[in-house]
């Protein structure tokens, strides 16, 4: 099931809290999901925080328990991702306060995009984002690439 749809432009505000976009808010809050989980990811050199609803984030750390224990490169992607997992509750506001070491990690001060990926959301600096998207506009020039979706 899709969740997170979209792209925001959003502001952390002094106290290090961020809205959560009022459509994910409500499909949340209609499946009883009032927790997110929030982790480091980086793809290439662009850092962000990857956000999840809390039943997602159990799914995922089940698939990765599944995993062989002595696959080194699946325990220290484990320790990577899961260790700097952050169980953040959506306040009655609807808020999140983002962990201090995450903010610093993906360089998160003010501007922020959060953009829905499906089963999980990304949260980028502003510039950050525009700097990605430029760079994956050439993504449609592959035809082929779409057509591999089944």
């Amino acid at each position: 099931m899709l969740l997170f749809i979209g792209r925001y432009d959003h502001i952390i505000d002094q106290k290090g809290r961020l809205a959560v976009p009022s459509r994910w808010r409500e499909t949340l809050l209609g499946l009883h999901e009032d927790r997110l989980v929030l982790t480091k990811h980086r793809v290439g050199q662009h850092r962000c925080v990857h956000v999840y609803p809390f039943s997602s984030w159990a799914d995922l750390h089940r698939r990765f328990e599944s995993q062989p224990p002595l696959d080194l490169k699946m325990a220290a992607l484990r320790r990577a991702y899961l260790s700097h997992g952050q169980e953040c509750p959506l306040d009655p506001q609807g808020r999140i306060l983002l962990p201090p070491h995450l903010r610093a990690y993906a360089g998160l001060e003010r501007d922020v995009k959060l953009v829905g990926e499906g089963h999980r959301a990304s949260i980028y600096d502003r510039a950050t984002c525009e700097l990605m998207d430029e760079h994956d506009e050439v993504v449609f020039d592959d035809e082929d690439l779409l057509a591999t979706l089944k």
